[in-house]
């Protein structure tokens, strides 16, 4: 399962490098007076929330191992640290507070970090 993981992570670097590349278009829709995606950023953004998708499945699917890895009370910390985050994305795009939205990703992905690493491990077969 490393190659999952290498790939998943491929696909999200390729999606923000998508992002973070100068465009000029016009933006597709807006989320508020300052940020909307263009075409490009919307092509990044998908190939991000698709791999956040796969993720999510993965820390989903590998609960137990997780919950055995990172502890019961570790796992609530971090799931509430991304729902804060998550919140704090949605509130600093809506009222144009960047250091709200970086400070709700960082928190977010700090969170999923911490999850996914038990997730994307291999388990060893135990052989005598």
């Amino acid at each position: 399962m490393v190659n999952s993981f290498w790939i998943t992570l491929l696909i999200i670097v390729i999606g923000l490098v998508l992002v973070i590349l100068p465009d000029h278009d016009k933006s597709l829709f807006n989320f508020n007076r300052d940020h909307g995606p263009s075409t490009l950023d919307l092509m990044g953004l998908i190939l991000i929330i698709a791999s956040w998708c796969f993720i999510l499945m993965r820390i989903i699917v590998k609960r137990k191992l997780v919950l055995k890895s990172v502890g019961s009370r570790n796992v609530v910390l971090f799931v509430v640290m991304i729902l804060i985050g998550g919140g704090l994305i949605v509130i600093g795009l809506q009222i144009e507070k960047d250091i709200m939205l970086w400070f709700g990703v960082l928190l977010s992905l700090f969170g999923y970090g911490t999850l996914l690493t038990p997730a994307f491990r291999i388990e060893k077969s135990n052989r005598s």
